[in-house]
């Protein structure tokens, strides 16, 4: 409090609570020690103007401005999405488990953004979430961009990496908006919670296409076929003894 509502506080509002509920001694009237303000930070995933939106709604309601401290708490949730970024991408590439680990990350950006709106009351576990969801989906880029190249060759390689590209841009433009309408419509956390509802169902799709036939034959486990078309045997047996020798 300022010292202007602490003087106001101590000349109006504690006399009247002691004759509203007939304190005897004023020390029996309650006190304000603290107030802490909270706001969920799920949408900030999907519009980073959200961040600056809500900093100027605290700054509103608090009279205080948030400034260094604020900045250091949303960078926490990209901190581990960089740690996500170094560790996943390598981890799928060496064991060849591109599709369990990006469904994995994918499930794991739904559950983080479900639980930054459901419990939001808790500014640690809501961070927590959000932790979960930007490592999830940032994490997954590079290991998503493995499969064109897995299905497609050549010019339908050039064409399809575009079309993603496209769609991807669209879905950039339309998910804010699908957050807004659903809140809209629904209130709560329901905007937020589709976004959820769109990484399950990413999850699912990427899941589900490794029962789509494979354009890429080393990809496709056909390693035996590409060496015998391209590679002499004595070579391709040479290099594979040198190989296992290496690991």
């Amino acid at each position: 409090m300022t010292s202007r509502l602490r003087e106001r506080y101590a000349a109006e509002v504690v006399p009247a609570l002691q004759k509203q509920f007939e304190y005897t001694n004023p020390n029996e009237v309650p006190r304000l020690s603290k107030i802490v303000v909270n706001i969920g930070l799920g949408e900030a995933l999907t519009n980073a103007k959200a961040l600056d939106a809500a900093i100027g709604d605290m700054t509103a309601i608090t009279g205080q401005k948030l400034g260094f401290q604020a900045s250091l708490v949303t960078a926490i949730p990209w901190v581990f999405a960089l740690v996500g970024l170094l560790i996943f991408p390598g981890l799928a590439d060496r064991t060849r488990k591109h599709r369990l680990i990006g469904t994995l990350l994918l499930l794991g950006t739904a559950f983080g953004i479900v639980i930054s709106g459901a419990l939001s009351s808790s500014p640690v576990v809501a961070i927590a979430g959000l932790c979960l969801a930007a490592m999830g989906f940032v994490a997954m880029s590079p290991i998503f961009w493995t499969l064109p190249t897995e299905y497609m060759t050549g010019y339908a390689a050039a064409a399809g990496i575009g079309l993603i590209n496209s769609l991807g841009n669209l879905g950039g433009f339309l998910a804010p908006i699908q957050r807004d309408y659903i809140k809209e419509r629904f209130g709560g956390n329901t905007g937020l919670y589709s976004l959820a509802v769109g990484a399950v169902l990413a999850a699912v799709l990427f899941a589900v296409s490794a029962f789509f036939k494979k354009a890429n034959e080393v990809e496709a486990g056909h390693l035996d076929d590409v060496d015998a078309m391209y590679v002499p045997h004595d070579k391709a047996e040479a290099a594979r003894g040198a190989h296992r020798t290496a690991r």
